[in-house]
């Protein structure tokens, strides 16, 4: 780990511990399962961008937390913050109450100071949901407003991850740190990454995604030819919007808060 010298500017998270949903890419020694014994033992080629984004700011990513498996998107699930990996997740103010999800241990874990603050995910109420239930801040920002690779995904349109904190403040500032910027990336400049993409079907337009996330997904698919150590056959070049993160999704759907 990068040890600050007197010259360097410290990130606005640093030495923070952050408790991370277990559907959202650490390129470390912690699994990445979305609570499924499915993907136990899977290598993920990268961090997730937000945890990239985490990482630079100085926070300690201190653990996973647990989740309704999948986040809650399979088969008709009969209880919310189970899964097979974590078992139940328990409401820390009375243990016998519903901690509702799917980000239930994000939101617990923030709840009984396990961690300063906490990341969940959210598609229909699975951040705001938990936070309610548990008494802590939780936010869904604006889809688009968080990268979105590197999260286990359920619907493009409407995933993103999100801050869950014991104060307003905290959360305004993990967000701070969380969102993707205006601005250069990967070396690029700007308008080559931030090309906003409206959407047909939305009434309105809306905004689908930024080219970070596509240039964050040629990193990640970079990283896991490379530790397959496999070769793509031909000179045939591929457009970024054609391949997808694939970190794993549930055959099968189902479900409530997710």
């Amino acid at each position: 780990m990068h040890q600050p010298t007197d010259d360097d500017d410290l990130g606005p998270l640093h030495g923070i511990p952050v408790l991370v949903k277990d559907n959202i890419a650490t390129d470390d020694a912690m699994e990445t399962t979305a609570g499924s014994l499915a993907l136990v033992g899977s290598v993920v080629p990268a961090d997730a961008m937000l945890i990239a984004r985490l990482r630079r700011a100085g926070a300690v990513i201190l653990g996973k937390a647990n989740l309704s498996e999948w986040a809650n998107f399979r088969g008709f699930a009969p209880f919310e913050g189970w899964s097979a990996r974590g078992g139940f997740t328990r409401d820390p103010y009375k243990l016998q109450l519903n901690p509702s999800g799917s980000s239930s241990g994000s939101a617990v874990g923030a709840a009984a100071n396990l961690c300063a603050v906490a990341i969940g995910t959210e598609t229909d109420g699975s951040i705001v949901a938990p936070s309610g239930n548990n008494l802590v801040v939780g936010l869904k920002p604006t889809v688009g407003l968080v990268s979105q690779s590197g999260i286990i995904p359920i619907g493009h349109s409407q995933d993103t991850a999100g801050p869950m904190t014991r104060t307003v403040t905290d959360a305004a500032i993990l967000l701070s740190v969380m969102q993707t910027p205006v601005g250069a990336a990967a070396g690029q400049p700007a308008d080559q990454f931030l090309e906003i993409r409206l959407n047909a079907a939305a009434p309105g337009g809306e905004v689908v995604g930024h080219q970070q996330d596509a240039a964050h997904r040629q990193v990640m698919l970079a990283g896991r030819r490379s530790r397959r150590g496999t070769r793509r056959r031909g000179t045939r070049q591929s457009s970024p919007a054609g391949r997808r993160s694939r970190l794993g999704s549930p055959a099968c759907r189902g479900g409530t808060r997710r």
